[in-house]
């Protein structure tokens, strides 16, 4: 008989050889060019065996886009990432991608730096490792470890050892030099064998590695080690792609320039080349060449194009496999891995630089490389599709390299694709607009100023002072919204400059309904009610327009990139977008609160019109009000208008906001006061009602139209309808 604990022992191991109890299954995506297959096997072997010898139950699988087992090119792989990524997808936990896509992809990978443990992170927080690891968290004023290089790749300068020796020359630090001693040394030579195979410099402008070794080259120009890529259209890049195509022509050749990678790789292997731009290959060509960064525009400045694959954790797998993939991710990314199979094994460059010291590792890799490399990795912004924007590039730079473009009209042309314009005060249209809107600010100053003049007591009277100080700040936020419009976009600008327009037109807004109230003509509790409350009647308006401006600043209002396949007669900019539909339904009120604060004004206006008091100062506010709703409608539509040029946008409008705030300035400074003179010079031939009436109950009776019509003839009936509103009518008026 068996014994229990015998029969149990038994069961589970039929349990666990049938499947019933599995192992977490981490499955992990990765692409591959040319020599690469093979070290990806071995590391889902390596961490398998290792898994099973610490009873980890996880199993590692992985799924292999590579060009033996696929019609395989780059963007392929990318194209399936993108797929997978956008459906929020689960099929892989842990993916490996070219560092060129590192920006593009760290946003869908989980965060490293609260579950990697410190002593690991401290791995890879130096060197080169360091520049592709971390993604700006620009909120929070961090970086953060998002991806792990599993491997590294740099760009190398061969130099031919017994070329250089037989004719001693030395390696070029500079392109002139490199030019000087290609031309000088290719023609002896030639002078030996006219038809030597020698190649003076190779280039690498092939399909693969143009687009690396241009950005490279324009990087190599810069005019000192702690400046970043100098961009498309910068002087740099001018003078690097002139030099690149007078080596061309003057060592080297059209079909050795756009040579594929196998007869670069042939040049090596023969020794027939000179200099060489490639990538490393670990110490196989250490006895023909020398190795060493690519040359700069002069002495101290080198560079050097990082390449390899990153490996990162996708953060919508479950957090069981997150947790799975982090152990593989540790174990991958070990120094016993990094060093024994990434290094020694397949003599590929690691991210951990500390390995560099190590004079085993220096055996198989020129550990000098990395130390004296002023490396970059290759940073693309405002693109949908990597791919597309590099191909892009590359045929448009042709055009210069074995074509008769100018230099300065290919980079140009180039640097559009991803450049976001903007109106600058250095510009012509930017600095005149600039001008003009400060002298807007001005006379809204001056206009401030009228309150504490005997001007303002002479001839103003439809506003108290307080409520002509907030009528004035109104307009002058519509007028300093528009400083925001100049210089480069950002969401905060944005959420500012709508803020100080809204806020603006409802300041504005605010005092001339409340007067218009005061004035009414017939008695109410609610326009009592009003007159006798006026601060807590402003305070509650503001409050409406600060709470609908917070409610669309959690939305929020945001700098989008227009961007446009055609980038030569269309530039593109930046527009303030808000994509939530919360957003803009919070917008759509602001806007129909807006309107309707117009319609009250323009209602009560009709109906206050012959009141004697202010009958003179309120045509001149109503021609305001009319132009200003015009404006506002017409900035309203053009807003949703998909314009394509963006200095038209700004023009139009700047001149709408320029258009409200001048009409706002002449109607108070010029018209009320030539209104009111003139009516003291000449008695107005109009007749006007000046009897005091009562309203009878049939007035009820009658309709609301034909009581506003009534409203609208009658003169001087409210200052009969109470002594407090008489009074603080007179208080407010001289105060």
């Amino acid at each position: 008989m068996f014994k229990m604990n015998e029969i149990i022992t038994f069961l589970i191991i039929i349990i666990f050889n049938s499947g019933i109890i599995q192992a977490i299954k981490i499955r992990f995506a990765a692409n591959s060019m040319f020599i690469y297959d093979q070290i990806y096997n071995d590391l889902v072997s390596e961490f398998n065996k290792y898994a099973k010898a610490k009873n980890l139950d996880i199993e590692l699988d992985m799924i292999l886009f590579s060009n033996q087992n696929t019609t395989f090119e780059l963007n392929n792989y990318d194209s399936t990432i993108d797929s997978l990524i956008s459906r929020r997808s689960k099929k892989y936990d842990i993916y490996c991608f070219d560092p060129l896509y590192t920006k593009k992809y760290t946003s869908f990978m989980i965060n490293l730096n609260d579950i990697l443990p410190e002593e690991h992170m401290e791995l890879y927080n130096h060197g080169d490792a360091k520049k592709t690891c971390y993604s700006n968290n620009q909120w929070a004023g961090l970086k953060m470890m998002i991806i792990i290089p599993l491997f590294q790749k740099y760009s190398i300068l061969y130099s031919n050892k017994e070329l250089l020796q037989r004719y001693n020359k030395n390696v070029p630090k500079t392109w002139k030099e490199l030019l000087d001693t290609g031309k000088y040394i290719l023609e002896e030579e030639r002078k030996v064998n006219p038809e030597t195979p020698l190649v003076a410099y190779n280039g690498l402008f092939t399909d693969l590695n143009a687009f690396t070794t241009l950005y490279e080259l324009i990087y190599s120009f810069r005019n000192t080690t702690n400046i970043e890529f100098p961009g498309f259209g910068s002087k740099e890049a001018i003078d690097a792609v002139k030099m690149i195509k007078q080596i061309k022509e003057e060592i080297s050749s059209d079909s050795m320039f756009i040579a594929n990678e196998l007869i670069n790789t042939m040049l090596l292997v023969n020794g027939n080349g000179l200099f060489v731009r490639f990538w490393d290959s670990g110490s196989m060509f250490n006895e023909k060449y020398y190795l060493t960064p690519m040359p700069g525009k002069k002495e101290g400045i080198n560079a050097v194009m990082t390449g390899g694959m990153n490996i990162g954790i996708n953060k919508y797998s479950s957090d069981e496999k997150r947790e799975a993939a982090l152990t593989v991710l540790q174990f991958l990314t070990s120094e016993r891995i990094q060093k024994e199979i990434v290094v020694k094994k397949y003599g590929l460059y690691t991210g951990m630089t500390k390995l560099y010291d190590d004079e085993e590792v220096c055996s198989f890799l020129t550990c000098s490389l990395v130390k004296e490399a002023q490396s970059i990795h290759t940073i693309i912004e405002n693109v949908d599709s990597i791919d597309v924007y590099t191909e892009k590039v590359v045929k448009i730079f042709k055009q210069f390299l074995f074509e008769d473009r100018l230099a300065e009209d290919v980079l140009k042309e180039i640097d559009d694709i991803t450049r976001i314009y903007y109106i600058s005060l250095k510009s012509s249209i930017g600095l005149t607009y600039f001008v003009i809107h400060l002298s807007i600010t001005c006379l809204m100053l001056f206009t401030f100023i009228l309150v504490f003049t005997n001007i303002f007591k002479k001839w103003f009277t439809f506003f108290s002072k307080d409520l002509f100080f907030i009528y004035c700040l109104g307009y002058m936020m519509i007028a300093s919204s528009q400083y925001l419009l100049f210089g480069e976009p950002s969401d905060i600008k944005c959420q500012y400059e709508y803020a100080m327009l809204f806020i603006g037109i409802s300041l504005s807004i605010i005092p001339i309904i409340y007067v218009l109230v005061k004035f009414f003509p017939e008695r109410n509790e609610y326009s009592t009610y009003l007159v006798n409350n006026k601060i807590l009647y402003i305070l509650i308006c503001i409050g409406i327009e600060v709470i609908l401006n917070l409610l669309i600043a959690k939305s929020p209002i945001s700098a989008e990139n227009r961007m446009f396949q055609d980038t030569v007669n269309n530039k593109n900019y930046n527009k303030c977008i808000v994509r939530s539909t919360f957003g803009n339904i919070m917008i759509l009120i602001d806007i129909i609160l807006k309107f309707l604060g117009i319609l009250v004004i323009l209602l009560l206006s009709f109906i206050d019109w012959n009141m004697k008091k202010i009958s003179k100062n309120l045509r001149a506010i109503i021609v305001s009000i009319y132009s200003f709703s015009f404006s506002f409608l017409m900035f309203i539509i053009i807003s949703y208008f998909d314009v394509k040029d963006y200095q038209i946008i700004f023009k139009v409008n700047s001149i709408i906001i320029i258009f409200i705030c001048l009409t706002n300035f002449v109607n108070i400074n010029f018209i009320v006061i030539a209104i009111l003179r003139k009516t003291n010079e000449v008695e107005s031939s109009r007749s006007v009602i000046t009897t005091e009436k009562t309203v009878d109950d049939s007035t009820y009776s009658r309709s609301i139209f034909t009581k506003i019509v009534k409203y609208h003839h009658t003169a001087n009936y409210s200052f009969e309808m109470g002594s407090t509103i008489s009074n603080y009518d007179t208080n407010s008026t001289t105060s």
